[in-house]
């Protein structure tokens, strides 16, 4: 998949309330990351994989912490 699917991006963030608020908020640690992301026109966010992962591949196992592999 090319795209990080809304579990990962939660991870990511650490951000995981509903609706849109977690969207703005999801968005805000992402632009403090200096991480690229877009938004669709229903308010939620696209981030690539190949911006998270190294050469786009999953990890090979499970992380216990959310954590950014680069």
């Amino acid at each position: 998949m090319l795209l990080l699917t809304p579990a990962e991006l939660e991870l990511l963030t650490g951000k995981t309330e509903r609706g849109q608020k977690r969207y703005d908020s999801q968005a805000k640690v992402l632009e403090a990351l200096r991480m690229p992301f877009l938004l669709r026109p229903d308010k939620t966010l696209i981030v690539y994989r190949h911006l998270v992962e190294p050469h786009g591949k999953a990890p090979e196992e499970e992380l216990d912490a959310p954590a950014v592999l680069l």
